[in-house]
């Protein structure tokens, strides 16, 4: 009912009601105000899925469960304005104030408000009750910020009666009775409230006659006093609307993820593979990605590179696609790649998210009667990304293994580098096929290995370029000393005053022209070089008496890129 002050003369209050009725439309004839837009249709409710251990869980949800949160703020502002962005503002803002409410949480939600000739309370919420334009489906409880339950569903919260009248600010801390008005603007159905006569009281109405009646619009009753009137929560009276009052806040739709979570897919080949080869990363639907990078996978037996899909417009989207290629180790059987707990950045805490194992072998390598290899475009153990189909060039390494150099007979020493190889998956299918660089009193390196012209370039196995041809390789001088074994991992190093070197004794029994010294593999004295020495073969003499013990230059066969179409 519209308060008129006692004092006043009946007929000047007859005229007071008159103009009220006249002024409350522009043609003189009262009329309701026009249900907003958003009043037709049904709703898209913004989702959030949260963790299971998400501290702002009501108490007796869990995974599955969905629900509202309501607050009222600390805030206040005057029920002045028509637009309902600058409630939501105020809504939003204090929402920020809760860090567990993160930014894409904070900034949808939205002010228990109706707004003069404007959206009313259910349509800016979301919360229309099952048979008013919304889907049933959709109603949710309704809870206190850290506090109980308000309602079942938007039809007990619009039924003139809460569960609970336990406000809460943003944080979930008790606010006290006396800050309990609350602008709303609404009835207790959520709908713009009026007077008797059919001014309306929802926020941002017009002044009334000569300013007599002043700004007004509805406000919620919190207080103890109030507390006997239904409905009172919503609407219980109306004040001056350039009084200062808190706003309601409520929540998106939250909906709690399970323990294990929404897997996403790993995918790629289905056959063994000949690497490297590509996998895609497909999250559900309900699988909400901020972001996610290559340090979110975990990869056994191969290393992971070159992600596509990282698109910062993607963040906040759900069902998002990645790519990655992953290359595996030099000798693997199978290929693990799997994502763990807080992966993809979505602060989850699952456990396990997903995993696929995918099986790898040597490509099939082919041999044409001069011992040239020709070798898949796809090849792990291409050295350089600058060859094209149709380059040639050969693999070296130093084997980690060690052997005395007491035999006299290169085919033992070729054996041993052949053995080496052999541990490569990659490289066992022609370990036959790789040759000692060293010399012996019958053989020489440059013939053992054919290393004799022109030739092709030499390449580190799983490493920088060694030297540009036969020639470059024999003048003396290396393009790269990063020595690797049969795996392709760097041979160890120390640091003495000035720099670091390599402690790794290679026998060669070779001059550095690729010939053969006196000082041969089985002979008293050998030749002999470490990788931090100048001369790559013959640096220095190690005494031959059966205690010689070193490694071994390995160097594989011509190896071709296979052209388009095998040409």
């Amino acid at each position: 009912m519209l308060s008129i002050p006692r004092f006043l003369p009946l007929p000047f209050i007859a005229v007071v009601l008159l103009a009220g009725l006249l002024l409350a439309s522009p043609t003189g004839v009262s009329q309701p105000v026009e249900a907003a837009p958003e009043e037709q249709g049904t709703f898209n409710i913004p989702t959030q899925m949260v963790p299971n251990n998400w501290p702002m869980i009501p108490s007796g949800l869990g995974p599955g469960d969905s629900f509202r949160l309501l607050f009222v703020t600390d805030g206040t502002t005057t029920a002045t304005s028509q637009a309902v962005s600058h409630y939501n503002g105020i809504v939003q803002n204090e929402a920020a104030k809760n860090t567990e409410f993160k930014a894409d949480m904070s900034r949808v939600f939205r002010a228990l408000v109706s707004v003069y000739q404007g959206i009313d309370a259910r349509g800016n919420t979301l919360t229309r009750k099952p048979g008013v334009g919304g889907d049933p489906g959709h109603s949710s409880p309704i809870y206190w910020v850290k506090g109980p339950k308000v309602a079942d569903g938007y039809a007990d919260f619009y039924d003139g009666s809460w569960d609970s009248r336990d406000f809460r600010n943003s944080k979930g801390v008790a606010i006290h009775p006396a800050n309990r008005r609350i602008w709303t603007g609404s009835s207790h159905e959520g709908t713009p409230a009026y007077t008797d006569v059919q001014w309306s009281l929802a926020l941002g109405s017009p002044v009334a006659w000569w300013n007599l009646f002043r700004q007004t619009s509805a406000t919620a009753e919190g207080e103890r006093r109030w507390g006997h009137i239904t409905g009172s929560e919503i609407y219980a009276r109306y004040m001056p609307a350039d009084n200062g009052y808190p706003l309601y806040g409520v929540s998106p739709l939250f909906k709690v993820r399970s323990t294990t979570g929404p897997k996403p897919v790993i995918s790629g080949p289905t056959g063994t593979v000949t690497s490297p080869f590509d996998v895609t990363i497909t999250f559900p639907d309900d699988h909400k990605i901020n972001y996610m990078e290559l340090g979110d996978l975990q990869v056994s037996g191969g290393k992971a590179s070159n992600l596509r899909g990282r698109n910062w417009t993607d963040a906040g989207k759900y069902g998002v696609t990645f790519t990655v290629t992953i290359t595996p180790d030099l000798a693997p059987t199978t290929v693990s790649v799997s994502m763990g707990a807080g992966a993809v950045h979505d602060n989850n805490g699952w456990e396990s998210v997903a995993s696929n194992t995918f099986a790898v072998k040597a490509a099939a390598i082919s041999f044409d009667d001069n011992g040239v290899g020709t070798v898949p475009q796809s090849w792990a153990l291409i050295p350089s990304t600058s060859l094209k189909p149709g380059d040639s060039f050969r693999l070296l390494f130093i084997t980690s293994d060690t052997r005395r150099a007491e035999s006299s007979n290169i085919a033992d020493y070729n054996s041993f580098v052949q053995t080496a190889a052999a541990r490569n998956t990659i490289l066992s299918i022609f370990s036959s096929r790789f040759r000692v660089l060293g010399s012996t009193s019958g053989a020489s390196a440059i013939d053992n290995t054919g290393t004799r012209g022109e030739g092709v370039p030499i390449y580190w196995l799983e490493g920088e370029k060694a030297a540009d041809n036969y020639f470059d390789f024999y003048d003396g001088s290396w393009d790269s000393r990063v020595g690797v074994d049969e795996q392709g991992k760097q041979l160890p190093r120390v640091r003495d005053a000035t720099r670091e070197i390599y402690k790794t004794l290679l026998l060669t029994g070779t001059n550095n022209d690729g010939t053969g010294s006196s000082q041969a593999l089985g002979s008293t004295q050998v030749l002999s070089t470490s990788l931090d020495r100048d001369r790559p073969f013959a640096a220095f003499t190690t005494i031959n008496t059966g205690r010689a013990i070193g490694h071994h230059y390995a160097l594989s066969p011509v190896l071709t890129i296979e052209k388009p179409g095998g040409l």
